[in-house]
Protein backbone atom coordinates (compact mmCIF):
# COMPACT_ATOMS: atom_id res chain seq x y z
CA UNK A 1 0.00 0.00 0.00
CA UNK A 2 1.18 3.42 -0.90
CA UNK A 3 1.53 6.38 1.90
CA UNK A 4 2.06 9.70 1.14
CA UNK A 5 5.37 10.50 2.03
CA UNK A 6 6.50 12.00 5.52
CA UNK A 7 6.24 15.75 5.83
CA UNK A 8 9.45 16.13 7.13
CA UNK A 9 11.25 14.38 4.21
CA UNK A 10 14.70 16.19 3.64
CA UNK A 11 15.54 17.79 0.51
CA UNK A 12 17.94 15.60 -0.91
CA UNK A 13 14.56 12.64 -1.21
CA UNK A 14 12.46 15.76 -2.11
CA UNK A 15 14.52 15.99 -5.31
CA UNK A 16 14.56 12.19 -5.94
CA UNK A 17 10.87 12.44 -5.92
CA UNK A 18 10.83 15.91 -8.34
CA UNK A 19 12.90 13.44 -10.61
CA UNK A 20 10.53 10.74 -10.88
CA UNK A 21 7.74 12.48 -11.33
CA UNK A 22 9.33 14.79 -14.13
CA UNK A 23 10.94 11.68 -15.41
CA UNK A 24 7.42 9.69 -15.42
CA UNK A 25 6.04 12.81 -17.15
CA UNK A 26 8.77 12.52 -19.99
CA UNK A 27 7.70 8.84 -20.44
CA UNK A 28 4.09 9.33 -20.52
CA UNK A 29 3.91 12.16 -23.45
CA UNK A 30 6.80 10.94 -25.39
CA UNK A 31 4.51 7.44 -26.68
CA UNK A 32 1.60 9.79 -27.13
CA UNK A 33 -0.39 9.76 -30.93
CA UNK A 34 -0.72 12.97 -32.76
CA UNK A 35 -4.40 12.40 -32.08
CA UNK A 36 -3.76 12.60 -28.09
CA UNK A 37 -1.57 15.48 -28.35
CA UNK A 38 -3.80 17.38 -29.53
CA UNK A 39 -6.83 15.82 -27.23
CA UNK A 40 -8.86 18.07 -24.28
CA UNK A 41 -8.45 17.61 -21.00
CA UNK A 42 -10.26 18.60 -17.76
CA UNK A 43 -8.69 21.86 -17.81
CA UNK A 44 -10.65 24.44 -19.53
CA UNK A 45 -9.46 25.73 -23.08
CA UNK A 46 -6.60 23.51 -22.55
CA UNK A 47 -5.07 20.45 -24.86
CA UNK A 48 -2.68 17.92 -23.73
CA UNK A 49 -0.17 20.02 -25.46
CA UNK A 50 -1.06 22.85 -23.71
CA UNK A 51 -0.25 21.01 -20.56
CA UNK A 52 3.04 20.04 -21.62
CA UNK A 53 4.07 23.47 -22.41
CA UNK A 54 2.45 24.68 -18.89
CA UNK A 55 4.52 22.39 -16.88
CA UNK A 56 7.91 22.97 -19.45
CA UNK A 57 7.25 26.90 -18.75
CA UNK A 58 6.60 26.58 -14.71
CA UNK A 59 9.89 24.58 -14.66
CA UNK A 60 11.78 27.59 -16.69
CA UNK A 61 10.72 29.81 -14.27
CA UNK A 62 11.86 28.17 -11.61
CA UNK A 63 15.56 28.65 -12.90
CA UNK A 64 14.66 32.53 -13.46
CA UNK A 65 14.18 31.69 -17.34
CA UNK A 66 11.60 33.68 -18.70
CA UNK A 67 9.44 34.25 -22.28
CA UNK A 68 9.95 37.35 -24.02
CA UNK A 69 6.32 39.30 -24.09
CA UNK A 70 3.72 37.92 -25.15
CA UNK A 71 0.13 38.95 -25.61
CA UNK A 72 -2.45 36.34 -26.25
CA UNK A 73 -5.67 37.60 -28.13
CA UNK A 74 -8.17 37.23 -25.06
CA UNK A 75 -11.04 37.74 -26.68
CA UNK A 76 -10.21 34.09 -28.00
CA UNK A 77 -9.67 32.28 -25.10
CA UNK A 78 -13.24 33.12 -23.41
CA UNK A 79 -12.38 30.03 -20.88
CA UNK A 80 -9.85 32.61 -19.14
CA UNK A 81 -11.93 33.81 -16.49
CA UNK A 82 -9.58 35.09 -13.40
CA UNK A 83 -6.17 37.27 -13.00
CA UNK A 84 -4.19 34.08 -11.75
CA UNK A 85 -5.81 32.35 -14.92
CA UNK A 86 -4.50 35.13 -17.39
CA UNK A 87 -0.85 35.09 -15.69
CA UNK A 88 -0.53 30.99 -16.20
CA UNK A 89 -1.92 31.60 -19.96
CA UNK A 90 0.45 33.38 -21.22
CA UNK A 91 3.19 30.92 -21.37
CA UNK A 92 0.46 28.25 -22.88
CA UNK A 93 -0.73 30.74 -25.74
CA UNK A 94 3.03 31.66 -27.04
CA UNK A 95 3.75 27.74 -27.56
CA UNK A 96 0.36 27.20 -29.52
CA UNK A 97 1.92 28.17 -32.38
CA UNK A 98 4.91 25.82 -31.80
CA UNK A 99 5.36 22.33 -33.58
CA UNK A 100 4.92 18.87 -31.09
CA UNK A 101 8.85 18.86 -32.19
CA UNK A 102 9.60 22.15 -30.64
CA UNK A 103 7.71 21.79 -27.48
CA UNK A 104 8.84 18.13 -26.93
CA UNK A 105 12.35 19.03 -27.33
CA UNK A 106 11.85 22.33 -24.88
CA UNK A 107 10.18 19.95 -22.10
CA UNK A 108 13.00 18.02 -22.28
CA UNK A 109 16.20 20.51 -22.18
CA UNK A 110 14.08 22.72 -19.40
CA UNK A 111 13.42 19.17 -17.39
CA UNK A 112 16.52 18.05 -18.15
CA UNK A 113 18.78 20.93 -16.98
CA UNK A 114 16.39 21.49 -13.90
CA UNK A 115 17.08 18.30 -12.63
CA UNK A 116 21.03 18.52 -13.10
CA UNK A 117 20.51 22.36 -11.09
CA UNK A 118 18.84 20.40 -8.21
CA UNK A 119 20.91 17.06 -7.81
CA UNK A 120 24.16 19.57 -8.09
CA UNK A 121 22.97 22.32 -6.46
CA UNK A 122 22.91 23.16 -2.44
CA UNK A 123 20.81 20.45 -0.30
CA UNK A 124 20.31 21.44 2.95
CA UNK A 125 16.65 21.99 4.07
CA UNK A 126 16.77 25.51 4.61
CA UNK A 127 18.19 26.22 0.78
CA UNK A 128 15.97 29.53 -0.45
CA UNK A 129 13.95 28.02 -3.21
CA UNK A 130 15.01 30.81 -5.99
CA UNK A 131 11.98 31.24 -7.60
CA UNK A 132 10.14 34.51 -8.57
CA UNK A 133 6.91 32.99 -7.04
CA UNK A 134 5.94 30.21 -4.80
CA UNK A 135 6.83 29.25 -1.20
CA UNK A 136 10.50 30.31 -0.05
CA UNK A 137 11.98 27.35 0.65
CA UNK A 138 13.73 24.99 -1.77
CA UNK A 139 12.34 21.51 -0.11
CA UNK A 140 8.79 23.34 -0.12
CA UNK A 141 9.36 24.79 -3.80
CA UNK A 142 10.22 21.25 -4.98
CA UNK A 143 7.35 19.15 -3.20
CA UNK A 144 4.66 21.70 -4.95
CA UNK A 145 6.23 20.79 -8.17
CA UNK A 146 6.52 17.58 -7.74
CA UNK A 147 2.82 17.68 -6.93
CA UNK A 148 1.91 19.75 -9.86
CA UNK A 149 3.48 18.04 -12.59
CA UNK A 150 1.71 14.54 -10.80
CA UNK A 151 -1.40 16.03 -11.11
CA UNK A 152 -1.14 17.04 -14.46
CA UNK A 153 0.40 14.03 -15.37
CA UNK A 154 -2.58 12.55 -14.35
CA UNK A 155 -5.19 15.25 -16.52
CA UNK A 156 -3.10 13.79 -19.08
CA UNK A 157 -3.87 10.35 -18.47
CA UNK A 158 -7.73 10.96 -18.42
CA UNK A 159 -7.27 12.54 -21.54
CA UNK A 160 -5.84 10.30 -23.70
CA UNK A 161 -7.45 7.41 -22.08
CA UNK A 162 -4.48 5.70 -20.31
CA UNK A 163 -4.83 5.43 -16.47
CA UNK A 164 -1.81 4.55 -14.27
CA UNK A 165 0.80 5.86 -11.76
CA UNK A 166 -1.68 6.17 -8.88
CA UNK A 167 0.92 5.01 -6.46
CA UNK A 168 3.98 6.89 -7.59
CA UNK A 169 6.46 8.26 -5.46
CA UNK A 170 4.72 11.70 -7.00
CA UNK A 171 1.48 10.42 -5.93
CA UNK A 172 2.66 10.03 -2.59
CA UNK A 173 4.39 13.36 -2.66
CA UNK A 174 0.91 14.98 -3.85
CA UNK A 175 -1.21 13.58 -1.23
CA UNK A 176 1.52 15.15 1.71
CA UNK A 177 0.81 18.41 -0.49
CA UNK A 178 -2.57 18.60 -0.61
CA UNK A 179 -4.21 16.75 2.46
CA UNK A 180 -3.09 20.00 4.67
CA UNK A 181 -6.01 21.49 2.87
CA UNK A 182 -8.55 19.37 5.05
CA UNK A 183 -9.03 21.87 8.38
CA UNK A 184 -9.37 24.82 6.61
CA UNK A 185 -11.70 23.18 4.06
CA UNK A 186 -13.89 21.74 7.34
CA UNK A 187 -13.63 24.81 9.72
CA UNK A 188 -14.03 27.64 6.99
CA UNK A 189 -15.73 26.25 3.79
CA UNK A 190 -18.02 23.98 5.34
CA UNK A 191 -19.08 26.03 8.66
CA UNK A 192 -18.18 22.71 11.20
CA UNK A 193 -18.67 24.24 15.16
CA UNK A 194 -17.28 23.55 17.91
CA UNK A 195 -16.69 19.66 18.41
CA UNK A 196 -17.61 18.79 15.25
CA UNK A 197 -15.23 16.64 13.35
CA UNK A 198 -14.99 14.47 9.78
CA UNK A 199 -12.46 11.66 9.27
CA UNK A 200 -11.83 11.13 5.82
CA UNK A 201 -10.56 7.44 4.60
CA UNK A 202 -9.18 8.06 1.06
CA UNK A 203 -8.51 4.17 -0.15
CA UNK A 204 -6.33 1.97 -3.00
CA UNK A 205 -5.99 1.72 -5.74
CA UNK A 206 -3.25 4.42 -5.47
CA UNK A 207 -2.32 6.23 -1.98
CA UNK A 208 -4.66 5.42 1.44
CA UNK A 209 -4.39 6.72 4.60
CA UNK A 210 -7.04 8.49 7.57
CA UNK A 211 -7.21 12.24 8.43
CA UNK A 212 -9.52 13.18 10.88
CA UNK A 213 -9.89 16.87 11.66
CA UNK A 214 -11.65 18.17 14.39
CA UNK A 215 -12.63 22.18 15.32
CA UNK A 216 -11.49 23.14 19.50
CA UNK A 217 -13.07 24.75 21.63
CA UNK A 218 -11.78 28.20 19.90
CA UNK A 219 -13.14 27.27 16.91
CA UNK A 220 -10.09 26.33 15.30
CA UNK A 221 -10.14 23.49 12.70
CA UNK A 222 -7.12 20.74 12.91
CA UNK A 223 -5.50 17.35 12.46
CA UNK A 224 -6.13 14.56 15.79
CA UNK A 225 -5.81 11.60 16.30
CA UNK A 226 -8.47 8.85 15.11
CA UNK A 227 -8.95 7.56 18.06
CA UNK A 228 -10.14 10.64 20.13
CA UNK A 229 -13.33 11.50 18.32
CA UNK A 230 -16.39 10.35 16.86
CA UNK A 231 -16.60 11.87 13.83
CA UNK A 232 -20.11 14.08 13.30
CA UNK A 233 -19.07 13.42 9.32
CA UNK A 234 -17.55 10.22 7.83
CA UNK A 235 -16.05 9.80 4.16
CA UNK A 236 -14.76 7.38 1.92
CA UNK A 237 -13.33 7.74 -1.04
CA UNK A 238 -10.76 6.36 -3.95
CA UNK A 239 -7.07 8.13 -4.14
CA UNK A 240 -8.14 9.25 -7.48
CA UNK A 241 -11.07 10.56 -6.53
CA UNK A 242 -9.84 12.45 -3.46
CA UNK A 243 -6.87 14.06 -5.75
CA UNK A 244 -9.63 15.21 -8.78
CA UNK A 245 -11.84 16.63 -6.48
CA UNK A 246 -9.10 19.13 -3.84
CA UNK A 247 -7.63 19.22 -7.35
CA UNK A 248 -11.17 21.27 -9.10
CA UNK A 249 -10.61 18.61 -11.85
CA UNK A 250 -14.44 17.36 -13.04
CA UNK A 251 -17.88 16.91 -11.95
CA UNK A 252 -18.71 17.66 -8.65
CA UNK A 253 -21.56 15.49 -8.48
CA UNK A 254 -19.37 12.56 -9.98
CA UNK A 255 -17.07 13.17 -7.28
CA UNK A 256 -19.93 12.42 -4.42
CA UNK A 257 -21.69 9.82 -6.25
CA UNK A 258 -18.19 7.64 -5.50
CA UNK A 259 -17.81 8.80 -2.03
CA UNK A 260 -19.74 7.10 0.97
CA UNK A 261 -20.78 9.19 3.11
CA UNK A 262 -22.40 9.16 6.40
CA UNK A 263 -23.49 11.43 9.57
CA UNK A 264 -24.59 14.71 9.50
CA UNK A 265 -25.90 15.10 6.12
CA UNK A 266 -26.05 18.98 5.73
CA UNK A 267 -22.16 19.77 6.77
CA UNK A 268 -21.26 16.55 4.78
CA UNK A 269 -22.86 18.61 1.89
CA UNK A 270 -20.57 21.42 2.09
CA UNK A 271 -18.11 19.59 3.07
CA UNK A 272 -17.91 17.43 -0.36
CA UNK A 273 -18.81 20.23 -2.89
CA UNK A 274 -16.56 22.87 -1.55
CA UNK A 275 -13.04 20.26 -1.62
CA UNK A 276 -11.38 22.35 -4.52
CA UNK A 277 -8.51 24.36 -3.60
CA UNK A 278 -6.30 24.88 -6.71
CA UNK A 279 -7.12 27.15 -9.34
Amino acid sequence: MASPLPRNADLPTLISVWQSAHDDFLALIAQLSDDQWSAPTDLPGWTVADVVAHVTWLEAISMSEFDPPHEPDWDALPHVVSDSQRKVEVGVDRRRSWSREQVMAEATDVLGRRGEILRTGPQADDTPAGAPFGPPLLAQWVLQRSMDTWVHEQDIRRAVHVPGNLDSLAAQASATQLSPALPMIWGKRAGAQPGQSVRVEVTEPGVAFTAVVAVNDEGRAGFVSADDTEPTVSVVMPWEVFSMAICGRGATLAHREAMQISGDEDLAERFTTQLSVTP
